[in-house]
């Protein structure tokens, strides 16, 4: 059982270890994509040039190797045709006439600019109630602890991301009220383990 709690929660650790992407409001324009230039760890020198080429969800070509701009040590390229909700795979390649090489980033545009955060508030909660559930009928008080870090785990996910990129007194209300729940089964099951091994 100790087994499967560190197991449960290296995987809720690794939640944050996802790859930063850039997010843009649809309707938003220009996009502007910019990127720093490195080579061998340290910034590129003005003698280097880049190019950018952006594709769609499909692979279509949206930007078709561009040169960008350079600004102090950033490169830049303002997109200001309207893209669609969705994923944009960009590559940035650039090279000083010697040396040359590549980076694949990615970018999304969104309705509200950000992350669609719903997917991880649902698949916590979700894994909450199964836990909890899963604790009741097989009378464990060690899954009872475990069900009352993923409810704590759930509602300090809320707290600071908000429910759905939704941030207000009914979202954080919500968190406070998962948190109180996590800390009342953690605390009772903890409770009762302790007794059962007097």
């Amino acid at each position: 059982m100790k087994k499967i709690m560190i197991i449960f929660l290296m995987l809720i650790m690794m939640i944050g270890t996802v790859e930063a992407v850039s997010y843009f409001q649809y309707g938003e324009t220009p996009i502007q994509l910019k990127r720093e230039c490195f080579y061998e760890g340290d910034l590129c020198d003005s003698g280097y040039t880049c190019n950018v080429s952006v594709y769609d969800e499909n692979l279509d070509i949206i930007v078709d190797d561009t040169p960008m701009n350079r600004s102090d040590s950033y490169y830049l390229h303002n997109i200001t045709q309207l893209l669609d909700n969705g994923e944009y795979r960009t590559r940035m390649t650039c090279s000083d006439g010697t040396y040359a090489g590549s980076e694949v980033f990615y970018f999304e545009v969104t309705p509200a600019g950000e992350e669609n955060r719903m997917n991880l508030f649902l698949i916590l909660s979700i894994a909450s109630l199964v836990i909890l559930g899963l604790a009741y009928l097989i009378k464990s008080d060690e899954v009872g602890v475990l069900a009352g870090i993923v409810f704590i785990v759930t509602g300090v996910y809320s707290m600071i991301n908000g429910i759905d990129g939704v941030y207000n007194l009914y979202s954080r209300a919500i968190a406070g009220v998962v948190i109180a729940l996590g800390m009342l089964f953690m605390i009772a099951s903890g409770y009762n383990l302790f007794q059962n091994n007097k």
